[in-house]
């Protein structure tokens, strides 16, 4: 999978990074590969995997279609609204497509995660990776591709699941975490995998 396997690699050794520097008490890797286990146990063939993933995004984004964003911008990580938020999203399957086993060159799969998808600049808060560090973007959309968009959605809602379990203390030392701006990203990124899937064969006929 070449450059694709090398995202996947740098972003996971981020992840991990952060999670250790915030205290985590598990890795963010060990995680990682209990999720994939218990889905490749499941022996699900990959277009099932890709509809699986389907409905984990739809999920996803049902929940955050009715979450006022603006309102967590003045909440801590570990309040009581942003756990109920956080324990209703799902990264299984994504993590399960993103560390499993490298798909085959040609697949359905591979084709997908190398597709380029448009990232809408919602609220003009979107932010993207560029030069090692994440910039605000200023146009009104992006182009990225969905191997990015899956390992972002990932490590961003893995990363404030373990800060929910922050006490205010272990808060203090950190730097400020701005929510609604993580949420709006989270969000965009499943609203442009939505719509990568939404054309895949065996997808598109059951899309909503």
């Amino acid at each position: 999978m070449g450059d694709m396997a090398m995202t996947v690699l740098e972003t996971a050794q981020a992840a991990q990074a952060a999670t250790s520097a915030a205290g985590g008490a598990m890795g963010f890797l060990d995680e990682v590969w209990k999720r994939v286990d218990a889905v490749r146990r499941k022996n699900l063939g990959e277009r099932a995997c890709l509809r699986a993933y389907y409905f984990e995004v739809v999920n996803n984004l049902e929940m955050l279609d009715i979450v006022n964003a603006s309102r967590f911008r003045a909440e801590k990580p570990n309040s009581p609204l942003v756990k109920a938020l956080v324990s209703r999203l799902e990264t299984t399957m994504g993590a399960a497509i993103l560390f499993g086993d490298e798909p085959e060159e040609g697949s359905q799969l591979f084709g997908f995660l190398k597709a380029q998808g448009r990232v809408a600049n919602t609220g003009g808060m979107v932010r993207r990776w560029s030069g090692g560090r994440e910039e605000t973007v200023k146009s009104g959309s992006f182009y990225e591709n969905i191997l990015q968009a899956v390992s972002f959605t990932v490590v961003k809602v893995e990363i404030l699941r373990r800060l929910t379990a922050f006490s205010d203390e272990e808060l203090a030392m950190l730097n400020g975490v701005m929510l609604e701006r993580r949420i709006v990203n989270i969000k965009a990124r499943f609203g442009m995998i939505k719509e990568k899937l939404d054309g895949l064969k065996g997808i598109r006929e059951l899309a909503r």
